[in-house]
């Protein structure tokens, strides 16, 4: 049977068993003290009320005091498994959590690095030196507040959430490069056009020039349409 939350989130809490029991004894349920020890060893399961009432008090969903889904202390290593079975097993219920990866690690230049690993050992899973890599590449997932918001979570959740943040992060590195291009590119077609209008002001230079810019315009406007800009006008809203 799954260990039960109700002592870790006491403690978290800073409540001894005797404040659990005042704080039950509010929500009109009865347990004393020796009652509330027994919830926590497992020895007596609470009833539902009692559940639903300690997820009120610890602010958590009842799923989580009663243990279910991910512990705290599991979560690392859950996070390099799913990363390493997206990428390196082929599981196609993951492939499209492999697409993102496999894309993040290429614009960042470090496809190659995470594909040698499987060149050089067997047991390449196990060592640290690759545990490492995937944990600095990926350090946003394994930042604290992230790794905590996964705790209580079950495994599609995870894989979901997991591949939401892959993904929100590919999409910030591929739209700033985008910004980063746009503004080089426009600010060479404008002062190519400023030249055009004010030194020259020929009608058969100044127009291509005015085309160009406008095709700049256009290619950028929906490369940021398809990466989420604008997304009230993609959607087609006001």
């Amino acid at each position: 049977m799954t260990p039960n939350r109700i002592k870790e989130l006491r403690e978290k809490n800073y409540f001894t068993q005797q404040d659990l029991s005042n704080l039950l004894k509010n929500k009109n349920i009865s347990a004393t003290r020796v009652t509330i020890a027994r919830y926590e060893a497992g020895s007596r399961i609470p009833n539902e009320e009692v559940w639903k009432a300690l997820a009120e008090i610890f602010k958590v969903p009842v799923s989580y005091v009663k243990g279910e889904g991910i512990r705290g202390e599991e979560v690392e290593s859950k996070l390099i498994n799913l990363l390493f079975s997206a990428y390196y097993d082929n599981n196609e219920e993951l492939s499209n959590m492999k697409n993102n990866i496999s894309h993040f690690l290429s614009i960042n230049g470090d496809k190659d690095t995470a594909d040698s690993f499987t060149k050089n050992d067997e047991d390449y899973k196990k060592k640290s030196y690759v545990i490492n890599f995937w944990k600095d590449k990926f350090k946003f997932l394994f930042d604290k507040k992230f790794e905590e918001s996964l705790e209580g979570a079950n495994d599609l959740e995870m894989i979901n959430n997991v591949n939401l943040v892959i993904r929100m992060q590919l999409e910030e590195i591929i739209m700033n490069q985008n910004d980063s291009n746009f503004i080089k590119d426009y600010k060479e077609s404008n002062t190519k056009l400023m030249d055009e209008f004010y030194n020259k002001n020929n009608a058969y230079t100044l127009v291509p020039a005015i085309d160009h810019q406008i095709k700049i315009l256009k290619e950028y406007r929906q490369s940021f349409l398809n990466h989420g800009y604008f997304e009230n006008e993609k959607n087609g809203k006001q």
